[in-house]
């Protein structure tokens, strides 16, 4: 399971602003942003560094003004930079000192070609577009952060776990958490997001648990600005980083690279990758290289929830802006080997 922030972050690093300075705060906001597009250069420069020093808050208008202007080309680039210098300025670590990377909006190539050995009749290649600029986990949650915030620890590879000979016993703190449910992954960012003085963005009701886990519950999206699953979209675009090869490090996998299981395949989530080694088990987290937006074991360790239903026929009717699944389903999306 990886954690992402949600996209709209609309407090300030310094914490919760009252109401009238908020909605002062908007107002300059939106005066800067209208400035960018101003006729004297002076005035578009003093309006975008205005806006890089008036930093989180600002955001929102800057995306407004991505969404809404068309033409003005000049107001597009200077609301891009000025996104990115605020977006490089905010705190990349949360209360539980998970590492956070900046995750660039742009558009890419989902899915993969007929001709990649191993893909699956589902992977129809098309074109998405990310709109917005995010913050993801840099690393996989590990079983401490996981028992900080929930209590309890459901994974296998830890000293209490069906696979606790496999491991060392120590230095366990750093592995990832498996064995967690979707509903789970989503109460852990809402608890999160309370903890950081952010709103939750998942409600969660008629919950039904087994032993601690969540195995069932009534679920609203109720937006905001706290923590989130990234969609599938958004998870496939952090995971490639820029590549359109079948991993974000090249054709294969020689075990130097990532820790995937692999088997020949079978009409399930299986490959034809003979070549692939793995542990057999997972590691600490940061083990293999980072892809080059600084993400490690986005392919492998433990697969990941999304918050995506799953249809296998949605690639070929997906959106081209901002995917987020279908609308219902059976079943929940996982990826990352």
């Amino acid at each position: 399971m990886r954690i992402s922030v949600a996209i709209l972050l609309t407090l300030s690093a310094q914490g919760l602003c009252a109401e009238l300075s908020r909605e002062a705060t908007k107002k300059r906001a939106d005066a800067l942003v209208r400035q960018l597009g101003h006729p004297e250069w002076v005035k578009r420069e003093q309006a975008i560094q205005d806006l890089i020093k008036l930093g989180e808050p600002s955001l929102p208008a800057l995306r407004e003004a991505l969404r809404s202007v068309k033409n003005d080309l000049e107001v597009l680039r200077r609301s891009r930079v000025a996104i990115t210098k605020i977006l490089k300025g905010l705190r990349t670590k949360n209360s539980l000192g998970m590492e956070m990377s900046h995750v660039p909006a742009g558009r890419f190539t989902m899915g993969s070609p007929q001709s990649e050995a191993g893909r699956r009749s589902d992977e129809v290649p098309h074109r998405v577009r990310i709109t917005e600029y995010f913050l993801l986990g840099k690393y996989e949650v590990t079983q401490t952060e996981f028992y900080k915030l929930m209590g309890f620890n459901p994974s296998g590879f830890w000293n209490f776990g069906e696979g606790k000979k496999r491991v060392p016993r120590a230095g366990k703190q750093r592995y990832p958490v498996e064995n967690v449910t979707w509903f789970d992954a989503l109460e852990f960012c809402n608890r999160l997001s309370k903890k950081d003085g952010y709103d939750c963005y998942y409600q969660l009701t008629n919950v039904k648990l087994k032993d601690k886990s969540i195995v069932g519950a009534t679920v609203k999206i109720q937006g905001g600005n706290g923590y989130r699953l990234p969609t599938e979209a958004e998870w496939e675009h952090a995971c490639r980083a820029g590549s359109s090869m079948p991993f974000y490090f090249g054709i294969r996998n020689t075990g130097k690279q990532s820790n995937i299981k692999a088997s020949y395949r079978t009409g399930g989530y299986g490959t034809r990758y003979k070549a692939w080694k793995d542990l057999s088990k997972t590691t600490y987290i940061g083990r293999y290289p980072a892809n080059e937006w600084r993400l490690h074991d986005m392919l492998g360790n433990v697969a990941e929830w999304v918050q995506d239903y799953y249809s296998p026929l949605y690639y070929r009717a997906s959106p081209k802006k901002d995917p987020t699944g279908p609308e219902t389903g059976r079943h929940r999306v996982i990826r990352g080997g």
